[in-house]
């Protein structure tokens, strides 16, 4: 139980205090969508379009997109890190298939007897691996599917993992974008006799694109709690790209309020992307960094 203890107070900042678990599904591995507060229904498609909105991919003018990512969250409070990897590829014109993976590393932490005596250390990891499809059923309007497996590993006699699944929408006409995902539907995580359920999301958002401008906000809803985030991009000439979002939390909400800056560069199909997220205490200085290639 103690030992249950110090890893939930590790992941104070990421999961509100209910009966929930594997909360870093909520956090994105890809640095760009990281940089607009993490919007993802109403935008562009990305070598993460299976993590963030499956639907994307289908509606992608390129034929190929893959990527890795390495985040430092919430550096100076707990120190956890997130290793990720994703990839779509179309299979004729509205076909989209895919795939990610993302591990949520948690620092050691002492394993200690009743009297308060060290016995050992346990790394605590977190992890899911997803597969998704999407298509373009009439034009500019796709849907997408993404199941995923997740498992949880707080403590030797705290082990679990669960079934999920995505479903999303987006429609893009010109340059709008609008998306609507329901995120994390499936079983709940079992550590013993307890139980407890996946962090239930639902997104709505929108997106404008104008003269390499692009205005972004989404609204979500998360067990519960209201999330919302507004960002925007700055396209030149489609090699660099500058990006800054806000991301709206509450006391309730699994993630709190936070200010994220990116950029971002692409030079013959290779594309490397960085995030920074400030004006928050437990998140400040958390940096994500991603790189990945498409045609």
């Amino acid at each position: 139980m103690r030992k249950i203890i110090t890893v939930l107070s590790l992941l104070a900042v990421l999961v509100p205090a209910s009966a929930q678990s594997l909360g870093f599904l909520l956090l994105s591995g890809d640095a760009a969508t990281s940089a607009m507060a993490g919007i993802g229904t109403a935008t562009a498609s990305s070598a993460y379009a299976p993590d963030v909105n499956m639907a994307a991919a289908a509606l992608s003018q390129g034929k190929m997109d893959v990527g890795a990512g390495y985040t430092l969250w919430s550096p100076s409070f707990s120190k956890n890190s997130i290793i990720s990897a994703a990839g779509y590829f179309k299979a004729g014109k509205k076909l989209a298939i895919g795939a990610d993976f993302k591990l949520f590393n948690i620092p050691a932490y002492d394993i200690t007897t009743a009297e308060g005596r060290v016995t050992g250390t346990y790394s605590p990891k977190e992890m899911a691996l997803g597969v998704g499809v999407s298509y373009e059923i009439v034009k500019g309007l796709a849907a997408g599917v993404h199941v995923k497996f997740a498992s949880s590993s707080m403590a030797d006699n705290a082990k679990g993992s669960a079934f999920g699944a995505d479903i999303t929408l987006q429609y893009q006409n010109n340059g709008l974008r609008a998306g609507l995902a329901a995120d994390n539907l499936g079983s709940k995580v079992k550590y013993g006799d307890n139980a407890y359920s996946m962090p239930m999301r639902l997104r709505a958002g929108a997106s404008y694109t104008i003269v390499g401008i692009t205005a972004a906000a989404e609204a979500q809803m998360v067990s519960g709690a209201f999330m919302g985030a507004i960002g925007a991009q700055y396209n030149l000439k489609d090699i660099l790209f500058v990006r800054a979002g806000y991301h709206l939390g509450s006391d309730k909400a699994p993630l709190p309020s936070y200010l994220s800056l990116g950029l971002g560069a692409k030079f013959a199909g290779v594309h490397i992307d960085v995030c920074y997220i400030t004006a928050n205490q437990a998140l400040a200085n958390s940096l994500a960094v991603s790189l990945g290639y498409a045609f």
